[in-house]
């Protein structure tokens, strides 16, 4: 996840065809996945944020992927 390469090549290859929504979804799970092995502990997220976050995953067809009433994560005050 390191490089620059887009973040669909990680997905297992059997998973070609599935439908945008559900490669979205995964790759939405992985981004959760990538904040819960932050090396700063400081940075990661809650479990509470974590299961905040995954609720939102799944979300209906007609809402935007992503949308939230408020942050969940605290922002980095460094970039990496």
């Amino acid at each position: 996840m390191g490089s620059f390469e887009p973040a669909v090549t990680v997905l297992d290859t059997k998973l070609q065809g599935l439908p945008d929504q559900v490669v979205q979804e995964m790759l939405q799970t992985l981004g959760i996945a990538m904040f819960c092995v932050n090396s700063s502990p400081v940075e990661r997220p809650t479990m509470k944020e974590v299961v905040a976050l995954l609720m939102e995953v799944k979300c209906s067809p007609d809402q935007e992927f992503g949308k939230t009433s408020q942050p969940l994560i605290k922002q980095s005050s460094t970039q990496s």
